[in-house]
This record gives C-alpha cells, structure tokens and sequence, in this order.
C-alpha cells in the first residue's frame, strides 16, 4: 500500500507543469536584489542565477534550472534564488528587468509556465503533425493537394495562436524561457552586452 501511495505522488509530481514567478524586491539606496522563484517537481531540483546583464534599456537576469542527482523526493518544492546589484552598477534612467531562464523541459513535454490554454493547443498541434505524417501525401494518395493547403493554413494558424500564448505569459511576469536555439542566441547577445557584478547575502 505505501508503495503505491509513493507512486501515485511520483506520478502527480512528474504531470505537474513548472510554475515561475519573478519577484520585485523592495531596493536601498546602496543595492537592488532580484529573485526568481519556482515549482519544482521533485526535491532535487534548483535554480540559480548565473549572470546579470545590462542590454540596452533592460536589465537581463539570466538563471538556469538544474536537476541535483537522480534521484528526489516525489513532492512539490519551491526553489529560488536572490542576487544583489550595487545601484551604483546600474542604469541611472528607468529601466525594464527580463528573466531569461534556460533548462525548462522536465516531463512529458510540459515546460514552466504552461499554461493549460498553452498546453492544449501544444496537444492539437502534435495531433495534427501526427495525423499529418500518416497522410503523407507522398506516401499516400488520401490527401489532395487542397486538403493539405487547407491543412497547411490550419496548423499555421495554431502555431501563430500558440506563439501569441506563449509571448503573453512570459510578457506578464517578464519571464521569457529558453529553447537551445534561443541559448545559443543569447550568447551572442552577452558576449557584447555590459556584464553588472553581483553577490549573493548569506552565501
């Protein structure tokens, strides 16, 4: 009985999508701190900032999510981590603060912050990808030329209603999340970006 108890929580804990939040610390007159918290699916999980960055008119905090060993705990955790700026550092005019998180996909293909509006057009998508391949009109003869334009128009139309989806939440909390091909981009990016020193208190 417990044995399966342990796997009813392993299994919750495995479905259950990353949720981040980027957090607005009240700043000093000498330093600011940044936090990014999230909901992790197991105990062994973390978050860590690893850079702060100064692009332009915005401030990029860039953290990644790590898995610490094999193996943890079947339970939700909050994970977070909180760096200080010297203001001093920091632009004297306003600025806008972007979380850039890489080492989202845990399970399933969920990624933080999905929302189930986001996650249901994700499922219509690979469905129809899917039906797609076992039409494939090079394989097959069951699918004219107008039902795969019109098959082209709805896929697109999901992908650009997906797009709009994603934008929007990272947009609400300024939390924007990372595929490889984005990290790889950021790099770029840095690499001429004004790197901000940082510390951590109690560490």
């Amino acid at each position: 009985m417990k044995s399966f108890v342990r796997l009813q929580l392993l299994v919750f804990a495995i479905s259950t999508p990353w949720t981040v939040s980027a957090t607005t610390l009240a700043t000093t007159e000498q330093e600011k701190p940044f936090k990014i918290s999230a909901t992790a699916p197991a105990t062994n999980y973390k978050i860590r900032i690893n850079g702060v960055y100064q692009v332009k008119k915005e401030i990029w905090i860039i953290s990644k999510i790590q898995q610490v060993g094999d193996i943890g705990g079947a339970a939700l955790t909050m994970v977070s981590d909180t760096v200080h700026v010297k203001t001093s550092d920091l632009p004297k005019e306003k600025f806008k603060v972007i979380h850039k998180i890489s080492g989202r996909v845990i399970k399933d293909g969920r990624t933080i912050g999905d929302t189930p509006e986001i996650e249901d057009l994700k499922n219509r998508i690979k469905h129809m990808n899917f039906m797609y391949m076992k039409r494939n009109p090079v394989r097959s003869k069951k699918m004219t030329a107008e039902g795969y334009r019109e098959f082209q128009a709805k896929l697109h139309a999901l992908e650009k209603q997906l797009q709009k989806l994603q934008s929007r939440a990272g947009q609400a909390q300024n939390v924007e999340h990372l595929s490889p091909a984005a990290e790889k981009q950021l790099e770029r990016t840095l690499s001429s970006a004004k790197k901000i020193p940082f510390f951590r208190k109690g560490k």
